[in-house]
């Protein structure tokens, strides 16, 4: 463990004037989230992850319902799309890259480009590194297209599965 990681859980216990598990074990009762909780001890994030990692029996409290979110008034639907919305028109990463390049919005070039190349093809001519990466980008803003399909073809020319080389072998 880093020392410095071991001097924040020195001073914790400390001040609590108790073990550090059953100090994370309190704040997690208490619905202080994982991140809260290391920003209070005065934890980054992965120090402290590493720090608990032998602690077991910790219920943290569920995504979005720890102590800081229950003050935050209830999110509508309304208000929840125009947040994708803005978050969407952004224009960041490949899409928006490939928008400012050639103009051209990334769903509108992926459906054309779809008729005519197959999925992979298509997420690489728009720049995207992984397929994975354009099949997330396109599942999160609903975009479906049809992609050409590849046809798996016998291979072509004097390779091994040939009459003449397989006569030699």
């Amino acid at each position: 463990m880093h020392p410095n990681t071991k001097r924040l859980i020195e001073e914790a216990e400390s001040e609590f004037g108790e073990s550090f598990e059953s100090i994370v074990l309190g704040f997690a009762a208490d619905s202080y989230s994982r991140a809260a909780t290391a920003k209070v001890l005065g934890f980054g994030i992965w120090a402290f992850c590493t720090a608990i990692s032998g602690i077991e029996g910790i219920k943290w409290p569920a995504i979005g319902c720890s102590v800081f979110n229950k003050d935050l008034p209830p999110q509508t639907e309304e208000h929840r799309k125009k947040h994708s919305i803005a978050k969407r028109s952004m224009k960041i990463g490949r899409a928006g890259e490939y928008e400012r390049a050639t103009g051209e919005p990334a769903d509108a070039a992926i459906i054309r480009l779809a008729k005519d190349y197959h999925f992979a093809e298509v997420a690489r001519r728009i720049g995207w590194r992984q397929p994975n990466e354009m099949r997330a980008w396109m599942q999160v803003r609903g975009i479906k297209a049809q992609f050409k399909r590849i046809e798996n073809r016998p291979p072509q020319g004097k390779g091994l599965q040939s009459r003449e080389l397989r006569a030699v072998l």
